[in-house]
Formats: structure tokens, C-alpha cells, sequence
């Protein structure tokens, strides 16, 4: 999975350093914009109607000591794709922000 995406509008880098390797459903949640990590504690979290939530998601500690994500990608996702996506929701909830 490219953490910024590969295509419009994001034109996300194919480095390894902007790649994940997720499971077919938290691919697509991660595309969406309904998972993310966050770009300094490096915990997911995922949004349940709005609000952002601690998410569980197992993560290989070998593969990770050996494959290094960008925390620039992942601060990209967080602002430009996980958060609005937040946003939309309550908006149309209509909580006001």
C-alpha cells in the first residue's frame, strides 16, 4: 500500500520508504482515509462516526526493525487524508466542529 497515494491528486512516491504491507480490508480502510498511523507515536487509529480511536491492529516488529516507513509519509496521510476524512464525517453528522 503507498501511504500517499501513487496517483492523483496525491502523486505519492513508489520508495519503499511510502510503502505498507496491509491485509486487503486495511488496505482499502487505509486508502479511505478510515485508518491511519500516526506520524509520531506510530499507533493506528481508525474512525468510529467521527471520533478518532485507538485501533488494534498487529503489527510484525521483525519486518518493521527492517523496513523503514518515512514519518513524512505518514504525517501526509494523517493531515491530508485521515483527518479530513474526520472532518466529512462529523460535518455530515452534523457535529459541529
Amino acid at each position: 500500500h503507498h501511504i500517499i497515494p501513487y496517483g492523483r491528486p496525491h502523486y505519492g512516491s513508489d520508495q519503499k520508504e511510502n510503502i505498507l504491507i496491509l491485509c486487503p480490508n486495511h488496505h482499502a480502510m487505509y486508502d479511505i482515509g478510515v485508518i491511519a498511523i500516526h506520524p509520531e507515536t506510530k499507533i493506528f487509529y481508525y474512525n468510529e462516526n467521527g471520533s478518532i480511536k485507538k485501533c488494534n491492529i498487529y503489527v510484525n516488529l521483525t519486518f518493521v526493525e527492517q523496513h523503514r516507513v518515512n514519518p513524512k509519509y505518514l504525517k501526509y496521510h494523517w493531515d491530508n487524508i485521515f483527518l479530513p476524512n474526520i472532518y466529512k464525517i462529523k460535518t455530515i453528522a452534523g457535529v459541529i466542529l
